[in-house]
């Protein structure tokens, strides 16, 4: 018998995670839910039955085989400080990874996870931007350079009630006004984040060592309710030609191609999807053989979190309960 523990499970990626352990019964027999929200202290949330939502208690998950923490957690060190010692926990999508912590993505680097305590499932930006690199770092790719546009549920807190609120404050002509979760207009906009390139580039270097190629990431906030969108330039060590590389995409684990002709690919399209999409690779011409365009969409609650997260659970809690 194998029993789990998921802090704040009523957040966004909470209530994923909550499904796919509902659904997974050889992983996770019983779940406890914990939050120090005091708001959501007392709550119920689904999982194969009404659940209460218990005040976050670290003696109680002594006997827990895996701990699950859900999102961006301001208090994330004073967390892991009051974990019980030999507890393996998953940190699925934190603001920044912990000292020490073992950054997986499925399909990269699982096989590090089944020895790892503490395991990191990364920004949904790196899951995205993994699934694309890896199936290439056998056909000469040397440079990735996207644009990645996130979108307001990657936020904490009310961030998404904010943006319904500011959506229909603006469509009123009524002044927008700022808050915790949206300190500037979301709605109808988009901007930079404060989150560096070199940041999420530590991360690839983390997963591939050696082998990963010059990644270059710029994170922009969108107005976008749910789903990462993508748009990258990938520059090979010679000529090459755009059906083979799509092709080798198409044919990678957890990626496939856009295949709805009424419609093109964008975050609509890719919400609650559990695959990274891809539409039609695009060529960067007779001057530039070398490089090839690439527009990307990904559900960063399922694929890049609650996915990426299930299948590092797998790994560092193999075979079936018991």
């Amino acid at each position: 018998m194998k029993s789990c523990a998921l802090l704040f499970p009523t957040t966004l990626l909470g209530e994923e995670l909550r499904e796919c352990l509902a659904e997974r019964p050889d992983l996770c027999d019983e779940l406890e839910l914990y939050t120090t929200d005091e708001d959501a202290v007392g709550t119920l949330a689904e999982f194969r039955g009404a659940g209460m939502v218990q005040r976050f208690e670290p003696r109680g998950l002594s006997d827990v085989d895996l701990v699950f923490v859900a999102g961006a957690v301001p208090n994330l060190d004073e967390i892991l400080d009051q974990l019980p010692a030999g507890v393996r926990t998953i940190l699925v999508a934190p603001q920044e990874p912990p000292e020490g912590a073992v950054e997986i993505v499925d399909g990269v680097n699982l096989d590090d996870a089944a020895a790892a305590d503490l395991v990191v499932s990364p920004h949904p930006a790196v899951v995205h931007v993994a699934h694309l690199v890896q199936p290439l770092l056998e056909h000469g790719l040397e440079e990735l350079t996207a644009t990645v546009l996130q979108p307001v549920s990657m936020l904490p807190g009310a961030a998404l009630d904010e943006l319904l609120e500011q959506s229909r404050d603006l469509l009123s002509f009524e002044p927008v006004e700022a808050t915790d979760a949206l300190p500037h207009q979301a709605a109808f906009n988009l901007f930079p984040t404060h989150r560096r390139p070199e940041e999420l580039g530590s991360t690839f270097r983390f997963l591939w060592g050696e082998r990963a190629p010059r990644i270059q990431v710029q994170l922009v906030q969108t107005g976008v309710f749910h789903c990462l969108s993508a748009s990258a330039e990938l520059r090979f060590d010679g000529p090459v030609e755009v059906e083979e590389i799509q092709e080798i995409l198409e044919s990678a684990p957890h990626v496939m191609a856009w295949d709805d002709p009424d419609q093109p690919l964008s975050p609509v399209g890719g919400a609650t999807r559990n695959e990274v999409l891809i539409d039609r690779l695009t060529s960067g011409g007779e001057d530039r053989p070398e490089v090839v365009w690439l527009w990307s969409v990904m559900d960063n609650l399922t694929r890049g979190g609650a996915l990426n997260a299930m299948a590092i659970a797998e790994a560092m809690l193999p075979g079936p309960a018991n």
